[in-house]
Parts: C-alpha cells; sequence; structure tokens
C-alpha cells in the first residue's frame, strides 16, 4: 500500500534499481532450479518438445539434452526468430512441463552443484 511501485513512479537513485536487481537474481536462480529439473528429466520431456517445436529433429533433440541455452539456439535457428522469441518459448515451455515433473533433490542439487563447480574456473 505504502510501498513505491518502481516501474511507475519516480524514487531515489538506487532504491528501485536494487530491488529489481534482487528481483531478477531470485527470477534467475528460480529459472536455473526449474531447468534443473526439466534437465534432469529431459528423456520424459523430449516428446513434448517435438510436439511444440516440430521442425527440431530428434537427432537435435538428443544433441540438446535439456540444456536450456542450445534449446534456445536450436529454435531462434530453426524458426528464424529473434533470441527473445525463442527464449520466450523455451520459458513458456518450462512453466508448462516443470509442474508435471517428479521433485528429485539428488539431480537438482546435483545439477547446482555442477553449475557452482564451473563458475569456480
Amino acid at each position: 500500500m505504502g510501498g513505491r511501485d518502481c516501474a511507475k513512479q519516480p524514487a531515489p537513485p538506487g532504491n528501485c534499481q536494487a530491488r529489481n536487481a534482487s528481483r531478477e537474481h531470485s527470477k534467475s536462480e528460480e529459472t536455473h532450479l526449474n531447468w534443473d529439473r526439466i534437465e534432469g528429466n529431459w528423456k520424459q520431456l523430449k516428446g513434448k518438445a517435438k510436439e511444440q517445436w516440430g521442425k527440431l529433429t530428434d537427432d537435435q533433440l538428443d544433441v540438446i539434452g535439456g540444456k536450456r541455452d542450445q534449446l534456445v539456439g536450436k529454435v531462434q535457428e530453426s524458426y528464424g526468430i529473434g533470441k527473445d522469441e525463442a527464449e520466450k518459448q523455451v520459458n513458456d515451455f518450462a512453466t508448462r512441463y516443470n509442474s508435471d515433473l517428479p521433485d528429485d533433490p539428488v539431480i537438482v542439487g546435483q545439477k547446482a552443484a555442477d553449475r557452482a563447480a564451473t563458475r569456480k574456473f
């Protein structure tokens, strides 16, 4: 109620940027965790991806292996669309099917650990 809407009202410098950065960080972490679930269950979701993006071949989907950035790139390339649109489609796909996936903390935890180890180097 008494809070400021950063998108609509001017604020002192830094206040909205910090809050928006925090929101973006939270969204980014949530996206990584959600995508880890998709990557860990890619064999089950590959058919759904084929239904949505019929131009992608089974071989391409095998090579993608549930990796988000590779899926975005192949969707962009195969359909001649911009990166933003490809990312939107992939995000919509993730949102649609993520709730159907089993929670597997071992897979999610391992993927997060793999990502953290990669960042150190």
